[in-house]
């Protein structure tokens, strides 16, 4: 039975239903939500396959460029979800905002961020903490990033983005495709977040022992290179972390 009309309202939920009603990108169906107390367990079907990240470091180099365009198009194909006019930023929800995880762009923030009522809130949260990065000793004052405003990075439209895009949140399935999991810390972001967290995860692989040059390159084919962008949110994550 398909209970994807029943489902209540959970973030991860609704992604996930959308990708799948919306794309083509190979995503695990939804069942069912489950709710126990203040908590929701996702039941979602069982993909048999293994993580990229275990398999990457077999592929010749033409298997690995296979993969950077098919996820190209997964990111593409993400792009042209824009969120509704009245959708705040974050999570999808028809309940109003809901607390953004900016774990992924941002590094290892202590508390969620938000909520934001609008996308210019989510604008006025990263001035206001590029601002105060500018009166911390270990921010470089000189550099040229810090005085540039968020709203200048890029268009004021908002995308689903799925804003963890690793090779662990990447199955290989029995017949080859890539399916692509993990979709807690989705929702309705600007287009540059999903390269940025791209940049920031790949990173953060390093202590996965995950650390592949050749991955590392194929970001900006994947994403689109907006580098001004990640260099502006690394140069004011000092703040952004305690904000």
């Amino acid at each position: 039975m398909d209970y994807s009309d029943q489902l209540p309202d959970v973030p991860e939920a609704n992604a996930l239903k959308l990708v799948f009603e919306k794309t083509t990108i190979p995503v695990p169906r939804v069942c069912r939500v489950v709710q126990n107390r203040d908590f929701y367990f996702t039941v979602m079907d069982h993909i048999e396959g293994r993580m990229l990240a275990e398999i990457w470091p077999t592929y010749p180099i033409y298997r690995k460029i296979l993969v950077a365009f098919v996820l190209r198009n997964y990111v593409q194909q993400l792009r042209r979800l824009v969120a509704p006019s009245t959708a705040p930023p974050g999570p999808i929800t028809t309940k109003g905002p809901w607390n953004c995880v900016l774990t992924s762009i941002l590094g290892d923030v202590h508390r969620p961020c938000g909520s934001f009522s609008s996308y210019f809130d989510l604008v006025s949260f990263f001035n206001q903490a590029h601002e105060n990065a500018l009166k911390w000793p270990t921010v470089l004052n000189d550099s040229p990033l810090l005085k540039e405003r968020f709203e200048t990075l890029g268009p004021p439209n908002m995308v689903l983005t799925h804003m963890d895009i690793n090779p662990r949140n990447i199955l290989v399935g029995e017949d080859g495709r890539l399916w692509l999991i993990d979709w807690a810390w989705s929702g309705y972001y600007p287009t540059f977040f999903e390269f940025t967290s791209m940049c920031l995860q790949a990173e953060n692989e390093k202590s996965n022992d995950f650390d592949d040059p050749v991955w590392n390159a194929l970001i900006p084919f994947v994403c689109g290179p907006d580098f001004k962008s990640d260099r502006w949110i690394t140069a004011a994550r000092p703040v952004l972390l305690y904000y």
